[in-house]
């Protein structure tokens, strides 16, 4: 089952706050990045994360400036962090389809579309 989480453990099922502009797909180093800058010039901004970083095997990180040599989970850590200190939306799940039009299908049960910035029940594909 696909839970919903907001960057600092709560339910994002219970915000109400509206709406996002951006839908980051993947919370590795670049999707972390792309929020953060996004939130920064005042974006409303919901990353989706499978929470399965392809590095994650890897002891250690080479050729990032200022972090060689650091566990990946723990930039991943600090870069969550980060990110929620700015407000944007951490949902655990996995993306299966985005739409045209954008709307993002949810594995299991939920799409987001960006305009609104909430779930809703996913339709069946036929």
């Amino acid at each position: 089952m696909t839970t919903t989480m907001n960057s600092d453990g709560t339910d994002a099922r219970s915000s109400d706050d509206g709406g996002c502009h951006v839908v980051v797909v993947g919370a590795g180093a670049p999707g972390l990045n792309a929020a953060l800058v996004l939130r920064r010039v005042r974006r409303e901004v919901v990353v989706i994360d499978a929470g399965e970083p392809r590095n994650a095997p890897a002891a250690h990180m080479h050729g990032l400036l200022s972090r060689d040599r650091l566990p990946p989970a723990t930039l991943l850590e600090r870069g969550r962090a980060e990110i929620a200190r700015y407000g944007v939306r951490l949902v655990r799940g996995r993306v299966e389809n985005i739409d045209h039009g954008f709307p993002v299908r949810m594995e299991g049960w939920c799409s987001v579309p960006p305009c609104l910035g909430r779930c809703r029940p996913a339709r069946r594909a036929a």
